[in-house]
């Protein structure tokens, strides 16, 4: 009978998950989460290389969810400021969720990737607030939709604009 590795890497990323976010003070180690899940240590390393690979799969997998949730919040938005609102809404969730799991992994090698996440974050935020403009403003807006994704991201992550403003800044562009 052949093994199912689909369930196997399921179960592990689910334990990686709860170890993250319900015990953040334990050390997530391969062999602690090779415990939990009854198999070796070393049918870890058939789903992923290590345990910074097994992070990135957890947090990769919540993050399509959220991008799932905005591409929703999108389409379902009654206006183009609550649209706006919503994407920082889901924005918010998940940075909040993984706020402890960044602080710890800053090194100097993860800094080092940051700029050309950044980008892929913005052009993701963009894909929705595109979507937002073509329900709810004129073409024009799309000139600036990467500046809009810009502020959505520093409202949700940054805090550097509130909501208000933001829903502001909606108001303003959709007239």
């Amino acid at each position: 009978m052949a093994r199912d590795g689909s369930a196997t890497r399921r179960k592990l990323l689910e334990t990686a998950e709860d170890m993250l976010l319900n015990h953040p003070e334990e050390t997530i180690s391969m062999r602690r989460i090779a415990k939990i899940c009854g198999i070796s240590p070393a049918t870890i390393y058939e789903h992923f290389s290590g345990r910074n690979e097994l992070i990135a799969a957890v947090m990769i997998h919540d993050w399509h969810k959220c991008l799932a949730k905005m591409a929703e919040d999108a389409e379902n938005a009654h206006s183009f400021a609550e649209g706006l609102v919503s994407l920082s809404h889901e924005i918010t969730l998940f940075s909040e969720k993984y706020s402890a799991v960044w602080n710890a992994a800053r090194s100097a090698e993860t800094m080092a990737v940051m700029p050309g996440r950044h980008e892929q974050l913005i052009e993701e935020i963009r894909q929705y607030v595109h979507q937002l403009i073509e329900r709810f403003s004129n073409d024009q807006a799309l000139a600036i939709e990467r500046l809009l994704a810009e502020n959505v991201l520093l409202c949700a992550v940054r805090k550097e604009i509130s909501e208000e403003e933001l829903k502001t800044l909606g108001n303003y562009i959709s007239k």
